[in-house]
């Protein structure tokens, strides 16, 4: 994630959301945020129109 962040890469991720429910997406990461022992990536994505913050 970090090196996709620095040269602006997107990335192809799959992911559990909180409901269970299993999601595909390629975001623009944005930047990585530590709250904690727990990881946030912060980005864009063509099929949201908002940021989103994945754990």
């Amino acid at each position: 994630m970090q090196q996709a962040i620095w040269n602006e890469r997107k990335l192809h991720m799959k992911y559990e959301r909180a409901d269970g429910k299993i999601v595909e997406r390629v975001v623009d990461p944005l930047g990585i945020v530590a709250k904690g022992s727990t990881w946030y990536l912060i980005a864009s994505s063509n099929e949201a129109s908002k940021l989103n913050t994945i754990k």
